[in-house]
This record gives structure tokens, C-alpha cells and sequence, in this order.
């Protein structure tokens, strides 16, 4: 869960009946936000209607019949069993617990509560695109964004990447109930004219930038490439190229930022944050690797949508997001904190080697730039490693700057001429394949993760705590 630096979600706690071998028992079941996939079901699909949150927090169901009035009153009594310490063998409690699902809101008039707002004209918000100054738009409310920055979930960027601008589709898409109801705290006024058109591919060339990508605004570039470089045994992986609106722009994405993707799935709006494997020196284009989640049950929206493209068809992008960059030879941006580096650690899983991709090779471009990298890419089986014969030609060509260890679940079959480590990240691999090759941990400056949640939080960060590296060493994209 969680989408790129937010890897923090909230649980919803379900009394249930359990069997037990004295009869039946209360329970709790925790339900997630959403489900894998396009899988209907989590919390976020419901409104809230018949929850009540505890002195901790926690939020509980309770049944759907109990009035809302009634429903804080009768918390104690209703809970008190779980948190019991003998539970009762032969409780009297309902066998199910349900929540009234509220119907989806379509309309886009003014809330009441909001139409004593003075009324501030759009040309007023964009003034306010800083970011240390955030206003934006959502149907047709005027919020002043600031001082959420620290505590937004999903970091300051992906709010300053939207400030002075109508954000309305981007906030449906992404955002649940609670965090509408977050949102009200920040209303300052009420829309009094229009909104910011997208940038469209095909403008008069004289007016476009140098830079394509601009903060506040959709580019829709169009699918010029699309190519099947792999698959897992389960999931396509292609190469996709989208164009820039002219053949000379760069893209303008930072070294280890990304953007934000969005295509219309369904008729509904779907946002999806990817690390292009193309860097900003690449001239009308830009490249992604994505893996086409497919298999019945665990479909990605976006990914989908991907593998499902034609040529010709197009997305949108905004950006640029993300709380690390590599800004020159040898020195990371980290959360507004400058790192001076020599030696870096890289772990990967999955797809999260993008970010770790477009750094090392706009590393490696640079012959005066001697940082190095010791990437460790970790993946199911050896048929899921993403863009292997670039990174193998890249350690071959540049053995002082960058080096790879590949760590597989699942053993490869014996004719198979390349060489794994077989199992999980270790602290022994670890040692052998980043602080070793550094000339000793003491040498790591950084050590950069992404891919799945739990191999970040059970497997990378414990054993590198234990090899002595601090919180500020550990980052991840």
C-alpha cells in the first residue's frame, strides 16, 4: 500500500465470530484501504457511515441498524469483549458486522457551508504556486494548502507539484472520504472564473519551452513505441516511448524524481506515479519500463491500460515529484538535505528499479563524475529481472563505478548461464555486494531502497540498522 514515499495506511477494525475449540469467540479482522488490483472492496470505498473511533484512534465497525446517535454511546459495551482478557466461550453478539455503503456524490455545486466564502478569481490562485505558498482548486472550492505540507501523507511535493492550479481530477482520483473531510479545515474562498488548460502536443513550436514538463500543468504526449522486452512468467514487461510536443525539448524531470501519469480507465480517472528510464539529456521522448499486471485478480488500472495502448494513443503527465535528486557529480538532494557521496548503496525489488536505473545512467554518461553505485536487485524468479543486459553491459564496462548482485526467490533451472544469489536480502549479502565492494560500510555513504513494502521494512532496513547504518542513511525513493 501506499504510493511511492508513503508506505503509511490506516487499518479499520471489524468485530467478528470466530471458531474456537470451546465454541465461538469475538474477533477482529483489519481491513485495508483497498484491495490488490482492480479488486472491489476496502474501506475507501465507503463513506463511514456506522464507524466510531476509540480513544486511540482506531476506528471500529459497528452494525449499519445502530443509529448514529447511539452508536458513540454504545461503544464501550460493544467493544469492551474483544479487548477482554478471558473472551467469553458463548458470547451474545451478532455473527456479522456491516457497513452502510453511501451513495457516490456526482454533483459538483458549492457545498452550502462554503458559500459565504468571499469568491477569489483564478488568476488570484496562480500567484500562489510556491513552495512555501500552496492554493489550489478543487470543484470549484479554493483551498490555501501551506500548512498541510509537513503532515501530508503523501509528501509536500505531490501539493506544491498542483499549487495555483485546479487539482479537482487528480484529488477525486487518488484521495478517500477521510481525506475530503481533511480538506474543509483549508477553504479560504470559492472559484470566480475558469481553470488552466492542458498542455497539448502540436502547439506552435515558438511558444513551447526548452522544458516540456511543466509543474503546475498536464503535457499529454502520445504512445510513438511500444515494444515486449520481457515477461515473469505471469506478466508482460514493455518498453514504452512517448513524444514530447517538439523533437528538440527535454523532458525536464530531475534525476530520481518522477511524474505522475493519469489516463481515463472506465470512464473514471486513474493517477499513478512512475520513474521514466530515459534522463533529462534525452532529447522529444520519454522512456518507461512497465510491468502489465494481468493476472485475474491482481490487475493494475494503469498497467493495464498500458498494455492495452495503441500507437497514437495518449496520456497525460505532471511533474516533477519526489524528495530525492541526484544534482551533480557526487551530491544528493534528500528531502531538502544536500549528501555528499562516494559511495552509494542501491537495493532494489521489482519495478523499483527505475529510479535506481535513470541515476546510474546519468552517472555513467558523465566521465568526470566518479561516484559509485552498488546496486542489489531483487526479484521472484530470474525470468522478472527488469533490463538486465543493459545493467550487466553497464558493470562490465565501468567495474570501478557500478556493480550488481541479483538475489532470486525461486532457484533458476540448471542450463541457465547466468549467475543469482538464491533467498532473501541478508545482512551476509548485504556485506558482500554493497559494503565490501565500497571498501567497508564505513565507506557507504547512502544506501537507496525502493520496491515492495515488506521487503523495505522486514528485510532491508532491520538488517542494515544491525550492520550499524543511522535512519539518514537509509532512504527511500
Amino acid at each position: 500500500m501506499g504510493m511511492m514515499n508513503n508506505p503509511w495506511f490506516r487499518v479499520r477494525v471489524h468485530k467478528v465470530m470466530a471458531a474456537s475449540g470451546s465454541g465461538q469467540v469475538v474477533a477482529v479482522r483489519f481491513e485495508h484501504p483497498t484491495r490488490p488490483g482492480a479488486q472491489d472492496g476496502g474501506w475507501m470505498q465507503r463513506e463511514g457511515d456506522g464507524w466510531v473511533k476509540s480513544d486511540t484512534g482506531a476506528l471500529f465497525g459497528l452494525l449499519s441498524e445502530q443509529p448514529a446517535t447511539s452508536a458513540k454511546a454504545s461503544l464501550t459495551q460493544t467493544l469492551a469483549p474483544i479487548f477482554a482478557k478471558n473472551l467469553p466461550s458463548t458470547p451474545s453478539m451478532p455473527q456479522a458486522v456491516t457497513v452502510k455503503t453511501a451513495p457516490k456524490q456526482e454533483s459538483t455545486a458549492i457545498p452550502e457551508e462554503f458559500l459565504s466564502l468571499p469568491r477569489i478569481p483564478m488568476s488570484e490562485v496562480e500567484k500562489h504556486d510556491k513552495d512555501d505558498d500552496v492554493w489550489i482548486v478543487v470543484k470549484g472550492v479554493v483551498y490555501d494548502a501551506t500548512k498541510y505540507l509537513e503532515s501530508h501523507p503523501g509528501g509536500a511535493s505531490s501539493i506544491t507539484m498542483n499549487a495555483g492550479t485546479d487539482t479537482t481530477e487528480e484529488f477525486e482520483a487518488i484521495h478517500s472520504p477521510k481525506a475530503w473531510a481533511d480538506l474543509k479545515k483549508w477553504a479560504i474562498g470559492i472559484l470566480d472564473d475558469g481553470t488552466l488548460p492542458a498542455v497539448q502536443p502540436g502547439e506552435d513550436s515558438a511558444k513551447l519551452e526548452d522544458v516540456a514538463l511543466q509543474p503546475k500543468k498536464k503535457l499529454t504526449v502520445p504512445l510513438v513505441e511500444s515494444t515486449l522486452v520481457g515477461n515473469d512468467g505471469e506478466n508482460d514487461v514493455l518498453f514504452l516511448k512517448f513524444a514530447l510536443p517538439h523533437p528538440e525539448q527535454r523532458l525536464g524531470l530531475p534525476t530520481g524524481q518522477h511524474f505522475m501519469a493519469y489516463a481515463r480507465v472506465d470512464d473514471k480517472l486513474v493517477a499513478r506515479a512512475y520513474t521514466p528510464i530515459s534522463n533529462d539529456t534525452q532529447r522529444g521522448s520519454v522512456d518507461l519500463v512497465v510491468k502489465v499486471y494481468n493476472t485475474p485478480g491482481k490487475e493494475g488500472k494503469m498497467s493495464s491500460h498500458f498494455g492495452k495502448m495503441k500507437l497514437g494513443d495518449t496520456i497525460d503527465i505532471k511533474g516533477p515529484i519526489g524528495e530525492v535528486t541526484y544534482v551533480r557529480p557526487g551530491v544528493l538532494d534528500v528531502h531538502k538535505r544536500v549528501v555528499p557521496v562516494k559511495h552509494v548503496g542501491m537495493i532494489a525489488g521489482g519495478t523499483g528499479i527505475t529510479p535506481m536505473f535513470q541515476v546510474i545512467q546519468t552517472v555513467l554518461r558523465d566521465p568526470e563524475d566518479k561516484t559509485s553505485f552498488h546496486l542489489i536487485y531483487a526479484n521472484r524468479t530470474h525470468e522478472g529481472i527488469m533490463l538486465q543486459d543493459t545493467l550487466d553491459q553497464w558493470a562490465a564496462e565501468h567495474p570501478d563505478r557500478f556493480t550488481v548482485e541479483y538475489v532470486v526467490d525461486c532457484a533458476p533451472p540448471a542450463d541457465c548461464k547466468r549467475c543469482f544469489s538464491v533467498g532473501y536480502i541478508t545482512s551476509d549479502i548485504i556485506h558482500e555486494s554493497i559494503c565490501a565492494k565500497a571498501g567497508g560500510a564505513g565507506q557507504v555513504d547512502l544506501v537507496l531502497m525502493c520496491g515492495p513494502k515488506p521487503m523495505i521494512e522486514r528485510a532491508c532496513i532491520p538488517n542494515l540498522t544491525k550492520m550499524g547504518f543511522s535512519e539518514e542513511q537509509l532512504v527511500q525513493f
